[in-house]
């Protein structure tokens, strides 16, 4: 799409007019057409002496001042199918998200802004949407680890790059399907004990993530709560259910599914939970995160490259699941950090622009383990 010509319906008004045609005026506003991820973006900057104090986009407000507030002073519009669906408006002191909700613009957080540029970016970058079918693997689309406890069979599943699991059936029994376009399965745990089965699946949408809970007891699905699937769980498992530690510095996975790969020297462990519930994510005798409440870690990611370390883990709660981000520099001390930096740093690490430790190791980096 040539984002150009939606310049000529992009309206910024104030100390300093549009044309009469409704061109933005370049001699007031730098103007710029660029790309992030795969999204057309369009940036508009205001040149000294200029002031605006409204934007308008096809007639329609996306954002105006208040009667004593803060012009704006540059802004960015990400760009859908034909018109702007996201834009960020900067602002002397502050700095307003707004979402183009198919009627008018609204206000959103910062929070919403990123999770709605997340599901723009995979919208304009499309993926295969495929079924996953459990009783028939495409294993060139999900990767799926397999661990075996004492009576029970521990899966996760995971799409690999370019699959977007849309739907889930069992021998042609529906699962789950995903109710809305942005709607997709990010990974999927099941827990099997004869002919009972517990499954739960983290659906990602513009909000962000959640978890479902299903049950299947003889040849029948059914969707749970969060409370009825720890209700099961615990029986399904014989009481061997425990609270335990992520520990970095001694690996154990005899308790945990895990998948390793290297790409571009980046190391990257992922690990899914068995039948530990995780609180607490140290390394060695360094906490690095413990839980809050009822809170527990499902999953866990951690990047590697020389001396240096980023991890991710997994937080379901009531309502989506929450990420927590951390990072380890090459003198062994972690620190935590937002997702934003988490995703700047990883890919400055795929790069090769990673702070390097003083002795190169080519070897793997430390294991996670789950102690009871």
């Amino acid at each position: 799409m040539k984002v150009l010509a939606v310049l000529w319906t992009i309206c910024l008004m104030g100390l300093c007019h549009c044309g009469g045609d409704g061109k933005v005026d370049s001699s007031l506003f730098d103007l710029e057409e660029d790309e992030e991820n795969g999204v057309p973006v369009i940036k508009l900057t205001v040149k000294n002496g200029g002031t605006t104090k409204k934007v308008q986009y096809d007639g329609k407000d996306v954002w105006s001042a208040r009667t004593f507030g803060s012009p704006c002073s540059s802004a960015v519009l990400y760009m859908g199918q034909d018109r702007p669906t996201l834009a960020v408006i900067k602002k002397k002191d502050s700095t307003t998200y707004k979402y183009y909700n198919g009627k008018h613009w609204q206000k959103c957080n910062l929070y919403w802004h990123k999770n709605k540029l997340e599901a723009l970016k995979e919208r304009c970058n499309p993926t295969t949407p495929i079924t996953l079918d459990f009783s028939n693997l495409y294993e060139t689309k999900v990767t799926v680890h397999t661990k075996d406890g004492d009576d029970f069979e521990h899966k996760l599943y995971l799409p690999k790059n370019g699959s977007n699991v849309r739907s889930i059936v069992d021998a042609g029994v529906p699962v789950w399907e995903a109710k809305e376009i942005d709607h997709k399965c990010c990974f999927a745990r099941s827990f099997k004990k004869g002919d009972h089965t517990l499954l739960v699946m983290t659906v990602r949408n513009d909000y962000g993530h959640t978890d479902q809970y299903f049950e299947k007891v003889g040849e029948t699905w059914n969707e749970v709560d969060e409370k009825g699937f720890d209700d099961k769980f615990i029986p399904l498992m014989g009481g061997s259910v425990t609270y335990g530690t992520l520990d970095l510095a001694s690996p154990d996975e005899s308790r945990i599914v895990t998948r390793i790969e290297e790409k571009n020297g980046v190391w990257k462990h992922m690990y899914g939970m068995g039948d530990c519930l995780v609180t607490s994510v140290v390394d060695g005798g360094a906490l690095i995160w413990t839980s809050s409440g009822n809170e527990k870690c499902t999953l866990a990611e951690v990047s590697s490259k020389g001396g240096f370390s980023l991890a991710m883990i997994y937080i379901p709660t009531s309502w989506s699941l929450r990420n927590e981000c951390f990072e380890r520099n090459a003198d062994g001390e972690w620190t935590p950090i937002d997702k934003e930096e988490y995703k700047s740093k990883l890919q400055d690490m795929k790069n090769g622009a990673t702070r390097q430790s003083t002795k190169e190791s080519s070897k793997a980096p430390k294991n996670l383990t789950v102690r009871s």
